[in-house]
């Protein structure tokens, strides 16, 4: 798929055709320009660049993985594409645990209060739902063997719990992201503009992966969350 489309009819909804190098692009680029706007040695910088890391780049090509798992028969192809979200989800949950230290830390050196913006209260609901999705993630891969500890009519349930539970924490971090974007005390004027702009659009062209069925010639559509949970 090397180009972008759009189109729209009542049966099929909003279809879009995104080429994976443009996901990964946009993915990549988000935690770069937060870097490059805040990391500065000190735990601030470190906080931000973490949980962009974190979030963005590693949280949203894992999703991506398993999205594209999912579409694939029993083999060593989905295998690999499982391996690989389980380990960037991995990376994420590193990652996120690094930037909450530092601003943790970060705010007992200044005597400042833990949780006081809703930037904070939001993040702290997020990182509360992303430990219960790596939790459910490392019990339901087969892979490792966990699974046996599960109620054999549990499991159908637990993969589906973890992969609603993973998506609502990517989707819901990209917002909180731009929530700690906009605070006042930090606002770059059209530089944090653009990288909020960047921010939704990677949340967007995720969000376009994950919540679509295989249609003919590889196209997404972003319909079926809605006739999911009818």
């Amino acid at each position: 798929m090397s180009e972008f489309t759009a189109a729209y009819n009542s049966q099929t909804g909003l279809v879009l055709k995104l080429p994976d190098w443009s996901v990964h692009c946009l993915l990549i680029s988000v935690p770069v320009i937060v870097s490059y706007m805040y990391f500065n040695g000190e735990l601030f910088g470190w906080h931000a660049t973490c949980m962009s890391l974190g979030y963005v780049l590693l949280m949203g090509n894992g999703v991506w993985m398993s999205s594209r798992a999912t579409v694939k028969p029993n083999g060593e192809e989905r295998l690999m594409l499982l391996k690989l979200h389980g380990l960037f989800q991995a990376g994420a949950a590193l990652s996120v645990a690094i930037g909450l230290y530092c601003i943790y830390h970060n705010k007992e050196i200044h005597g400042k209060p833990h949780f006081t913006t809703y930037h904070s209260q939001a993040g702290l609901v997020v990182l509360i739902a992303t430990s219960a999705a790596v939790v459910m993630g490392v019990l339901g891969f087969k892979y490792l063997g966990l699974i046996r500890f599960v109620p054999e009519n549990m499991h159908g349930l637990l993969k589906t719990v973890h992969r609603r539970t993973g998506a609502v924490t990517f989707f819901s971090s990209v917002f909180v992201a731009m929530l700690g974007l906009s605070t006042a005390s930090i606002h770059q004027g059209m530089l944090t503009y653009f990288v909020l702009g960047l921010t939704s659009l990677a949340g967007g062209a995720v969000f376009n992966i994950y919540y679509a069925r295989p249609q003919v010639g590889g196209v997404f559509n972003v319909v079926p969350l809605l006739s999911s949970i009818e």
